[in-house]
């Protein structure tokens, strides 16, 4: 398992919606949530998410 922390800022504008934060995340959190929308895509269905170690992100598609 790969621990190395990736500082990340994002800013992501959705019609209505806009965020902009800061987020420590490890390399297998980051590998995992793209296995999940490859496999999302791959079906057609389903969902991914991306949970921060430390609780400071949580994305669900």
């Amino acid at each position: 398992m790969n621990f190395r922390v990736h500082e990340i800022s994002r800013r992501s504008e959705i019609p209505g919606f806009n965020v902009n934060f800061p987020a420590d995340l490890r390399t297998n959190e980051l590998t995992s949530f793209y296995d999940e929308l490859v496999h999302m895509y791959g079906k057609m269905s389903g969902s991914a998410s991306l949970v921060g170690l430390e609780s400071n992100v949580d994305i669900r598609v």
